[in-house]
């Protein structure tokens, strides 16, 4: 937990310029995953918000220049 309290006050005042070039790689990689989501609805007549593993591994590589598998 001590990770994410770290993370989460580190993109919320960036003091270095390697927390704001953190920042600014987050802010990318999150906007282009929501930017990947799609609403779905359910047999049961819910909607889901969704991602396509695909798309994902594809966001992930690019960001991480690493290949992602999660199948």
């Amino acid at each position: 937990m001590v990770g994410i309290m770290k993370i989460k006050t580190t993109l919320q005042h960036p003091d270095t310029w390697e927390d704001k070039v953190a920042l600014i790689l987050w802010e990318s990689l999150s906007k282009e995953i929501q930017e990947n989501t799609e609403w779905l609805s359910t047999t049961e007549g819910d909607e889901v918000e969704c991602i396509g593993i695909e798309n994902l591994e594809a966001i992930l590589k690019k960001h991480l220049n690493k290949k992602i598998n999660l199948k």
